[in-house]
């Protein structure tokens, strides 16, 4: 169950059942939230509409970290898996060097994407690199 919380004025705003687990959570834009779950699958959750919406579920391997980057998600998985993804659902590139291993979190500064994966390694991406 995912709840959608006004913080400032403690009211629950919308409340929606996905079927799986809820692993991550982020605000791609100011009003639209991607869920990751469990099951493998990608939610968009519309603030301002109060209504969810498929992003993507083109594996089912559960989605550890979900980040936003440039108008879109970069999506960490179980499998070792680390994809970007636009609103729409389609996906321009896959960052690389996991080997299988889970991807457990993906962060980024002004200049670099960094991965944290089981084998131990923090794995730096250049943003500049990256054309979406």
């Amino acid at each position: 169950m995912v709840h959608l919380v006004a913080v400032e004025s403690r009211t629950v705003l919308g409340s929606f059942t996905q079927g799986a687990s809820v692993l991550s959570v982020c605000w791609a834009t100011p009003t639209v939230g991607v869920v990751g779950l469990s099951d493998g699958r990608m939610v968009i959750v519309d603030a301002e509409a109060l209504v969810t919406r498929p992003l993507s579920h083109d594996s089912a391997s559960p989605i550890e970290t979900v980040t936003a980057f440039k108008g879109g998600v970069l999506v960490g998985r179980r499998d070792g898996l680390c994809q970007f993804y636009n609103l729409n659902g389609s996906s321009s590139f896959q960052l690389t060097g996991s080997d299988c291993d889970p991807i457990y979190k993906i962060v980024r500064d002004t200049n670099y994407i960094y991965t944290a994966c089981r084998d131990g390694l923090i794995r730096k991406y250049r943003c500049s690199d990256i054309n979406v």
